[in-house]
């Protein structure tokens, strides 16, 4: 396209320098690198949705019970993060049964997301009884300390 430069002319690497390359951190024209991963991001998101939905249902939801976070929540970020480690040691007898492997950001979305639900679901309805626990056993003794 006319006007346009590829990422490598504008920051001039030097193809044979790979540390220099990977080095580059950004300038003015180009940006600069910002980490950012779509899996730890899902997870956030949503975090942040159980929560709104959770406040919105007037926080009565029972928690999810812990085989199915085990099994829904863990399960798939486990298995994806792990079969991806697994897959790229240097053993030829591994890859005989597992082939080289990255993940997608797509299943890292979904495995975030699924990881973020299930664990808001999980904690936050356990931390809301145990934070009405804590005000009711307060307010019995301070009623009691009003009628002395």
């Amino acid at each position: 396209v006319e006007g346009w430069k590829t990422y490598e002319q504008v920051i001039n690497p030097n193809s044979d320098d790979l540390l220099a390359a990977r080095g580059f951190i950004g300038n003015e024209n180009t940006g600069f690198k910002v980490a950012f991963c779509e899996r730890d991001v899902a997870i956030y998101a949503a975090m942040l949705l159980f929560g709104l939905l959770f406040a919105l249902t007037g926080r009565k939801l029972p928690p999810l019970p812990w085989y199915l976070w085990v099994l829904i929540g863990i399960g798939p970020i486990g298995l994806d993060g792990f079969s991806q480690l697994i897959s790229q040691i240097p053993l030829d007898a591994i890859h005989r049964f597992l082939p080289y492997r990255e993940s997608t950001p797509l299943l890292r979305t979904l495995t975030g997301g699924l990881f973020g639900l299930t664990t808001a679901w999980f904690i936050f309805p356990m931390v809301e009884q145990a934070m009405r626990d804590t005000r009711a056993l307060l307010e019995s003794k301070l009623a009691r300390l009003q009628e002395n």
